[in-house]
């Protein structure tokens, strides 16, 4: 399996209209969904000096909206993990004359489902981002439970604000064990001993020695005896 399984990672054209609607330009492989109980944003590639990334935005108003791909990480995939890397900025500013805030978070449906409300999707907990935009990557770690799973990256805003999100790249790998298989410890190579247990050889062959001494002196008395 390839070390990133996202279609189109890194947003590139081309950029179509989802459903027909002029307004919703999503890069291929990709699809957007927002909450009806707040504006819907624009979809769009965006402007030359943040390269190619995507885009959505909303002007003086609250919205929760996220872009989203299905993904098919196979059979033998069930009982991993899918790690999902997000890097993306966020700009906003209220409609008065200081910073608004937005907050954005990256999600992993288990099971594939593409409903982003279902029980099966892991959030990453929502991290606020205001001020001046600049790159951050973002990382989430979930169980595959299925043979597919479905990404998303989402922001928000509490209160009216001039705000866009942009989306530099995503990863999503599959690993077997996030923590890593611990290693044995190295073990010292045994050593094989003598027959009497000693590893020197020198000792061996003085004990050897005194052994013939001993005899040969034994032999002697024995024949004086005699």
């Amino acid at each position: 399996m390839p070390d990133n399984v996202i279609v189109n990672p890194t947003f590139q054209p081309p950029y179509a209209p989802q459903d027909g609607i002029g307004e919703l330009q999503v890069a291929q492989g990709w699809r957007c969904g927002w909450d009806n109980a707040r504006k819907r944003p624009e979809w769009r590639r965006s402007a030359a000096d943040w390269e190619y990334s995507q885009q959505w935005f909303c002007t003086s108003n609250v919205m929760d909206a996220w872009i989203s791909q299905r993904v098919n990480v196979g059979a033998s995939s069930i009982g991993k993990y899918a790690k999902l890397s997000v890097t993306c900025a966020l700009e906003s500013k209220n409609t008065g004359s200081g910073i608004g805030d937005y907050f954005l978070s990256i999600g992993i449906d288990r099971t594939g489902d593409e409903n982003v409300s279902a029980k099966t999707v892991e959030w990453l907990t929502p991290k606020h981002q205001s001020g001046v935009p600049k790159w951050t990557t973002f990382e989430l770690l979930a169980k595959i439970e299925k043979e597919y799973v479905t990404v998303y990256i989402q922001a928000d805003n509490r209160w009216p604000v001039n705000g866009s999100i942009f989306v530099k790249s995503a990863t999503l790998m599959i690993i077997d064990d996030p923590c890593g298989t611990p290693q044995p410890e190295p073990q010292p190579e045994p050593t094989v001993p003598g027959e009497c247990g000693f590893d020197d050889t020198s000792i061996l062959l003085a004990i050897e020695g005194t052994k013939q001494a001993i005899l040969s002196k034994l032999s002697n008395l024995t024949m004086k005896v005699q």
